[in-house]
């Protein structure tokens, strides 16, 4: 039986949600991939209101914290983690500070601490004294501010693989749909085709592509059945695992429209709009400093 989960504000309440009141449906939802560096962080803010996506790195923490708010979002009512690996968890204790009584939703996995970077078990720690945890897995469902959450990976637990047994979710807001993939790989891709909601060519206007553009993610068959408006790789320049792989760009490339890189600055795309917004954020490529630009429509 699936379990729905309604997030209002600060709040969860287990509920079964059927429709929506008019109000809740009305205005846009901006999505954020947020230029963390070597990492990964994508807020979703509607209405002053935000949930996150990953956390980036720990030493862009305060950094991020100062972004969601220049965004505008004063209240950070949930925090979901794809996985516990540094470049995804590294800004949670400084969001716990800004806003201690958030919601956290993950996937409640727990390597042996001898195959965890200390900074992933530390994490853990924290999760498992926090109050407000969720663990989700496929077939969950949340909803917050008039947007559908499915989460379609993984369904159990099955190794000590954190990538492989990373959160992969759906987020659907006024006919629009948000696909984010984790650090899954081309395996877990083509177990996920086999599944229902693949069975049909879904109409995605944004994919997080996953595990930061590496060779062994997006594939070509994956990337056919979805045909994203807008691909989004997050990642810093010339970071040490040479992230991402060429012939994932291209491939990228071929099955997008647009394809962005968020060290060229924050990705911003509105979702349930009615139009498309292209990168809206840029670097400036000799001082690096970020500009912060209003939405273009296309």
């Amino acid at each position: 039986m699936r379990r729905t989960v309604a997030l209002a504000a600060s709040l969860i309440v287990y509920a079964v949600i059927t429709s929506f009141p008019a109000s809740a449906m009305a205005g846009s939802m901006r999505m954020v991939a947020l230029d963390v560096g070597e990492g990964q962080a994508v807020l979703f803010a509607k209405d002053g209101h935000g949930l996150l996506v990953d956390a980036g790195p720990p030493h862009r923490a305060a950094e991020l914290v100062r972004d969601i708010k220049d965004i505008g979002v004063n209240h950070l009512d949930c925090l979901i983690l794809t996985h516990l690996h540094p470049d995804h968890t590294g800004g949670l204790f400084r969001i716990l500070e800004e806003w201690p009584g958030m919601r956290i939703i993950e996937n409640g996995h727990r390597p042996p601490a001898n195959r965890m970077p200390d900074l992933s078990r530390w994490a853990g720690q924290v999760l498992e004294k926090h109050q407000n945890v969720d663990v989700v897995g496929a077939g969950d469902r949340v909803f917050w501010q008039g947007a559908q959450i499915d989460f379609i990976w993984p369904k159990k637990i099955r190794d000590h693989n954190l990538n492989r047994n990373s959160l992969v979710l759906i987020l659907s807001h006024a006919g629009e749909r948000v696909l984010i993939m984790g650090d899954v790989g081309t395996g877990v891709e083509r177990v996920l085709l086999r599944q229902e909601v693949f069975e049909r060519e879904l109409e995605i206007k944004a994919l997080v592509a996953g595990h930061h553009g590496s060779k062994n993610s997006s594939s070509s068959d994956f990337l056919q059945r979805i045909s994203p408006q807008h691909a989004i790789i997050c990642i810093d320049r010339n970071n040490i695992r040479g992230y991402p792989n060429q012939n994932t760009v291209n491939r990228l490339e071929r099955y997008s429209e647009h394809v962005h890189r968020s060290w060229n600055g924050d990705v911003m795309i509105s979702v349930g709009s009615g139009h498309n917004q292209k990168e809206t954020t840029t670097s400036d490529p000799v001082h690096g400093n970020r500009q912060r630009k209003q939405g273009m429509k296309q």
